[in-house]
């Protein structure tokens, strides 16, 4: 499982929904965390190692690990935060973005 970088056509596509009947969430959901434990990051994608999946892990330690599946936005705030981020696929850039609050609904069969 390699890291992608930013100039990687993939991370240009929308990732195809995960299907849980084909697919391991629970293996996919560990291997990403580990890659992003590697890495030192709070958060990584499938896509961002070359799997088209709509999936991503966050979370800053074990206790509150997020695996999260088929995200989907519900509502978004119309006050803008500016936060400073950074990105795995873009190494030693760090912007900052302005974000606005959202909800969202997320589908995860994949409990840690």
């Amino acid at each position: 499982m390699e890291l992608l970088k930013i100039s990687d056509p993939l991370l240009r596509e929308i990732p195809v929904e995960f299907d849980f009947e084909t697919q391991n969430a629970q293996e996919l959901s560990d291997a990403l965390w580990t890659k992003c434990r590697e890495l030192k990051g709070l958060g990584l994608s499938a896509n961002q190692v070359g799997i088209d999946a709509k999936v991503f892990v966050m979370g800053t330690d074990e206790t509150n690990r997020k695996n999260i599946f088929n995200p989907t936005i519900v509502s978004l705030s119309d006050k803008n935060n500016i936060a400073t981020e950074g990105c795995l696929s873009l190494p030693g850039i760090w912007l900052n973005i302005p974000s606005t609050r959202g909800s969202y609904h997320f589908i995860s069969q994949c409990s840690r």
